[in-house]
């Protein structure tokens, strides 16, 4: 069915390209925050969307909205050790053109918003294109690099952005149990994550394995 939707999507936007580019795009800041909050701006769930083509073993999601009034698609989030004190937000942007020229300006044009404030990071679940480009297997991940000890806050939708994006690549081996993960900025352990030498984890799981 994925497929099938796939040349559907191809049929209907027209898309002609051999080449890949990418646009990438980092803030630093030198002294990061002990204790990060990341939360979800603009979520899917508000978008209100008609249609949706999943491709699962990618983490690619596709959201249409009916009469050609709108194409957004899931973004990415990974969050690593750094190698210093500092806490870098890295953007890339990915798109497919018929010159690398052309794949470059398309990657440069994808539209995702994210901003820094003090101690938290306020991202989109998902990326859209300018009036009149055309979807070409395009894609954004951001990546967060914080230092080792350092505690993150999420709420339910980029906590999912996160866990999605490391059980796909095999990181972790992940069952969701259907509870909401609100951001609590003290309390349950559960809603509670760490950087630590083996990636980040969460503050339960971390304290189970030193008992």
């Amino acid at each position: 069915m994925s497929v099938a939707a796939l040349s559907i999507l191809l049929f209907n936007e027209g898309i002609s390209f051999s080449e890949t580019a990418k646009s990438v795009s980092e803030v630093v800041i030198e002294k990061a925050p002990q204790e990060l909050y990341i939360i979800t701006e603009h979520k899917v769930s508000d978008l209100n969307y008609d249609k949706e083509i999943s491709f699962h073993e990618e983490d690619y999601n596709v959201y249409f909205i009916d009469d050609n009034k709108g194409l957004y698609i899931g973004a990415g989030l990974n969050i690593n050790a750094s190698d210093d004190k500092s806490m870098k937000i890295n953007v890339r942007k990915r798109s497919s053109g018929r010159s690398r020229t052309d794949a470059t300006r398309k990657a440069e044009s994808l539209l995702y918003n994210y901003r820094v404030t003090g101690d938290t990071i306020f991202l989109d679940e998902y990326f859209t294109f300018p009036e009149g480009t055309k979807w070409s297997f395009d894609d954004v991940r951001v990546t967060i690099d914080i230092p080792e000890g350092t505690k993150v806050y999420f709420d339910k939708t980029s906590e999912q952005m996160l866990l999605r994006q490391h059980y796909y690549n095999e990181e972790w081996t992940w069952i969701w149990d259907g509870e909401d993960k609100d951001m609590v900025r003290s309390g349950s352990q559960d809603n509670q994550w760490v950087m630590t030498e083996e990636g980040i984890r969460r503050i339960s799981d971390t304290t189970e394995r030193t008992k």
